[in-house]
Parts: structure tokens; sequence; C-alpha cells
């Protein structure tokens, strides 16, 4: 919807294996930008620049991150933005982690941070609800200045019907989800996460 066969769009790297799957399947080309081990695993910002060219369509985001569970901060983020401003690059964020942080993290959405930059925000159920198998997800589109042509709306609308979607019953379960679920189920889903990846850590090292 947002690249067309030859364009490219530049990936974390390390990163989540299907995002190259997906470009390989429509003919765009996959550039990975390097994430800084020693810095949280920022992203590097100057490679990112190296790699823009005039058929670039967008950078991916993911935070916070698969598979290296970083969370960027508020300013990390600002940079970001800041370099897709600068070059003319809308954003896609990967936010299905969204909200599950621990350790003193705190999490941002990117759209949230920035009224100039064009942002597409993936999120969806599988994670903070524990319900993968109900493969339900959503786009939100983040344009405050109309950079997006029409054409984009029609286009993730088609992509949509590509991938059998989510039944009905547990489409329904969705407002119910979103808006009555208490404050205390995610606190004890974080609580219990952080308890894990501690044990994790300690048993592994």
């Amino acid at each position: 919807a947002l690249a067309d066969e030859g364009d490219n769009i530049l990936l974390p790297c390390p990163g989540f294996s299907l995002y190259q799957t997906l470009c390989d399947s429509k003919g765009i080309e996959a550039r990975f930008y390097r994430l800084l081990p020693e810095h949280g695993w920022e992203c590097d910002l100057e490679h990112v620049r190296s790699l823009v060219d005039e058929r670039t369509k967008a950078i991916l985001v993911n935070n916070p991150s698969n598979p290296c569970g970083s969370v960027f901060t508020r300013e990390h983020l600002l940079e970001i933005l800041a370099v897709a401003e600068e070059l003319h690059v809308p954003v896609i964020a990967d936010e299905i982690y969204a909200h599950m942080v621990f350790g003193g993290a705190t999490f941002y959405p990117i759209a949230s941070l920035t009224d100039t930059v064009p942002v597409l925000s993936v999120g969806g159920l599988a994670k903070q609800y524990l319900v993968p198998g109900w493969r339900i997800g959503w786009i939100l589109i983040h344009d405050r200045n109309g950079v997006f042509s029409a054409e984009l709306r029609d286009g993730i609308e088609r992509l949509t019907t590509l991938i059998l979607g989510s039944n009905t019953l547990a489409q329904s379960a969705v407002p119910k989800m979103l808006n009555e679920t208490p404050p205390e189920f995610y606190a004890e889903l974080n609580a219990t996460l952080e308890k894990h990846a501690d044990f994790s850590t300690q048993e592994l090292s």
C-alpha cells in the first residue's frame, strides 16, 4: 500500500524476520539499518541516513523491540522523528508490545511525539491480552498534514483481505477488552513478565 515493486523500506537489524518476508513477497527491497547493542539497541541514525534514497518509502521502527527487548526513550524517539522529517520519510511503527515494559522503562507511542511526520502505527491484541490465536490487529493512520495519498487507505483495506481474518465472535469482544480491562491486569502482567525475565537471566548467566 505504501511502496511499489522496486522501492525500498528500512528495517532494523536485528529485527523480526517476517518484515523481510513481507517485503520480498511484494518485490520491495529490504534495507537493514543497525541497532547498537552498546547503546541499548538504539537505532544507528547515521546508518539510516546512508541508506535513504529517492525510492525509500518508509522506515520501520519496532518499539518495544523484538527480539532485542529494548524500549526506546522519549529522547531517542524524537531523534528518529527528526531524521525522518529531515529525509521526508514516513514511519511504520510496530508497537505490538506497547506498554509491556518494566524495570523503570516507559513506553511512548511514536505518533504522539510528532505533528509533522506521518506514522502508520501497527498494534493488536496478541501480546498484551495473551490471545495470539485470535489474529486481531490494527493499523492507525496518523497523517495530520495529509502527506499520505488517498490510495493508501484503499491499499491497506485491500491488503487486509489477503489473509484469513479473525472470527466475528472474537471481534465482538474487542471494544470491551480495550475499554473495560481493569488497570490491575496490565500491572500484574508486566510484573509477571519481569519476574520471568529475571529468572531466565539468572538461570542462563
